[in-house]
């Protein structure tokens, strides 16, 4: 049979199909694209609401933290002191605070800054301060047990709080971007000792504006500073293989993390930012 001979019509009819591109393996890659871009799409939403989280219940620890007048982190013994001496809610000083180091941060690397910096700008202030007004109203006398135990708990929440917030990656505090950009923008002094300083700087001015202000210098420094600073990051580690990790990527990357191949999410930078 000549085929140029008769129709394009007849041809179709008659000549035997090629496969379709989109037939079997077309069909499975496109299944498989749509997995992925599910996948992605509910990782994101897991980082948005372990951001959350942890700015939340940071907010709860440093409240009980506080009220167990044992000393709190560097950076919150610089917002006591400032405290101490602005007659203004602790929530809005916090947040007037941030503002000041956010505005810092955008003129110097804004790619420091994400929807995680601004939920712990404008949130974590008044949590504290809710968290210790709910502290004071349960337990208004408290003994030494009862301040370690309260300590103990909230330096433990805390850690929880590190690691679910710093694996979701959405952006440093504006804290932190102090002491990143500034070991980032100069070669002599690198991350660790441009921390230490700005950590050594926060307590410094949080205990002196104390006194002036007549509050108790437990308040702004004591063993919680030393301990925060210095005896968070193992347990902050053992929050994110066991929790953080698992809950953003499923129970097999903690097995893999456990080999050093999982996935490290934002979790390297296990330090306490409050």
């Amino acid at each position: 049979l000549d085929l140029g001979s008769v129709g394009p019509a007849y041809r179709r009819r008659t000549m035997p199909r090629r496969p379709s591109p989109r037939g079997g393996a077309g069909i499975a890659a496109g299944g498989a694209r749509r997995r992925i871009v599910r996948g992605k799409n509910v990782v994101k939403i897991k980082r948005i609401l372990m951001c959350v989280f942890g700015v939340v219940i940071c907010g709860i620890s440093v409240g009980m933290i506080k009220h167990a007048s044992f000393g709190v982190d560097p950076f919150q013994s610089l917002m006591s002191g400032l405290n101490a001496v602005i007659p203004i809610r602790f929530g809005t000083l916090y947040m007037i605070a941030n503002l000041v180091l956010l505005l810092f941060a955008l003129i110097f690397d804004r790619r420091k800054i994400g929807l995680g910096t601004l939920i712990n700008l404008f949130l974590l202030g008044y949590i504290v301060e809710y968290s210790q007004s709910c502290c004071r109203a349960l337990l208004p006398e408290i003994g030494l047990a009862g301040r370690l135990a309260l300590f103990a708990v909230g330096v433990v929440i805390l850690c929880l709080s590190a690691a679910f917030y710093f694996t979701a990656d959405l952006g440093v505090s504006t804290y932190d971007a102090v002491a990143l950009i500034w070991s980032e923008k100069q070669s002599r002094l690198r991350f660790p000792l441009c921390r230490i300083l700005c950590d050594s700087l926060c307590v410094l001015v949080g205990a002196l504006l104390c006194a002036a202000g007549g509050e108790k210098l437990s308040q702004a420094v004591g063993a919680g500073t030393v301990v925060t600073a210095f005896f968070m990051g193992p347990l902050i580690a053992f929050f994110k293989q066991k929790a953080a990790i698992p809950f953003l990527y499923g129970a097999k990357a903690r097995e893999a993390g456990a080999d050093g191949a999982g996935p490290a999410g934002g979790g390297d930078r296990e330090r306490s930012s409050t």
